[in-house]
């Protein structure tokens, strides 16, 4: 996948605002596309660069000043955040001319790192068939394309996490009896298994472990055609009755960590649900074994 990174880093006071956080982008960017390349068994490289001097414009049409935003991000803020928070997408999309370079087929997604309250969805799919996307749909002249909102004060996990809700969010739309069960079996992004808490991800209380009888080797990794085979009705039987689990599990399945419980959850999706989950302009309703 061909990522076209924007990283808005604005100058307050004399000094990038990722230069008071510290941080690297574009090495964290780069830390982020290794996990989810391994995750999603897609190989995922930055094509284009830019980074951008600039404090995007609200939905409403407001801007921050550049004293605003470092009253805001300060230890002690004297102002509230504006409302609302979420820039002008539309805007955003003109700015740096999407629709044309998605149309010239220029990258596969848009990568958007800034600030806390630069107005960014974790991700939006915008395009022709736009659907729900954990934002709202985006209807643009191109075939669709996802733009992903991170925030680089925050650490990788989190930007896994916001790939993560990407994928239930097409898996809902198009897989959505695979996903409801998906839920009730496993669990979801924030709510493992054993827990009915979001961000419970360290709970050590035992649960019968569903997740754990599906197939690993059925994600989006090559494996022989009989192990498919094998793991093909193994998934059709995804409806357990109580009396076929056999083991319970707690947190430490997952090492009561959030990013392992990210791994593990994704591991549990069907090879071939993967191609829409990373193709989004392929995205469709589909009939499949569990539908």
């Amino acid at each position: 996948m061909r990522i076209y990174q924007i990283i808005i880093d604005p100058i307050i006071n004399g000094k990038k605002l990722s230069k008071y956080y510290n941080v690297d982008v574009k090495k964290l960017h780069n830390e982020v596309l290794e996990e989810w390349s391994n995750i999603s068994s897609e190989k995922y490289e930055v094509v284009k660069s830019v980074t951008v001097d600039y404090l995007p414009v609200k939905n409403d049409g407001y801007q921050y000043t550049r004293e605003e935003l470092a009253n805001l991000l300060s230890p002690h803020p004297t102002i509230e955040p504006h409302d609302p928070d979420f820039m002008d997408y539309e805007l955003f999309i003109k700015k740096f001319n999407l629709v044309d370079m998605r149309n010239s087929n220029d990258f596969d997604e848009v990568h958007v790192w800034a600030y806390p309250w630069a107005g960014c969805y974790e991700s939006r799919i915008i395009g022709d068939k736009s659907i729900w996307c954990n934002s709202p749909e985006l209807k643009a002249s191109c075939k669709n394309f996802v733009l992903m909102g991170f925030n680089y004060q925050a650490i990788m996990p989190n930007a896994i996490e916001s790939f993560s809700h990407k994928t239930e969010s097409i898996l809902d739309y198009c897989y959505p009896k695979f996903f409801k069960t998906l839920k009730e079996k496993v669990g979801t992004v924030h709510i493992p298994f054993n827990t009915i808490k979001d961000y419970d991800w360290e709970n050590k209380s035992y649960k019968d472990n569903v997740a754990d009888s599906l197939p690993t080797s059925y994600s989006y990794k090559k494996t022989n055609i009989f192990t498919n085979l094998i793991n093909f009705f193994r998934y059709r039987t995804f409806n357990y009755n109580a009396g076929e689990i056999t083991k319970t599990d707690n947190c430490e399945k997952w090492h009561c960590d959030q990013l392992q419980w990210f791994r593990y959850w994704h591991a549990r999706i069907p090879k071939y649900m993967w191609r829409m989950i990373i193709h989004v302009d392929e995205i469709k309703k589909v009939e499949s074994i569990f539908n």
